[in-house]
């Protein structure tokens, strides 16, 4: 499954904007920035490198890592 880039920047808006109605104020669409320039091997779509890196954590030290955010690229 990919995460287009346009579903996760509506997602991120959806929570930004019910976090600051509960907290302070508004939310405007330029307040979210999505940079695709990071995605490898495409947006939403974990690398085998970033695969075998979260494998790697999980095997030696039991810890569990998003596969799309906080893997290398």
């Amino acid at each position: 499954m990919t995460a287009r880039p346009l579903d996760t920047r509506m997602k991120v808006k959806s929570i930004a904007r019910r976090t600051a109605d509960l907290v302070a104020g508004a939310i405007a669409d330029e307040d979210v920035t999505l940079l695709e320039d990071y995605a490898y091997p495409e947006f939403g779509i974990p690398s085998q490198e970033t695969l075998d890196t979260i494998r790697l954590g999980a095997r030696l030290e039991g810890m569990i890592a998003d596969p799309v955010y906080a893997g290398p690229h």
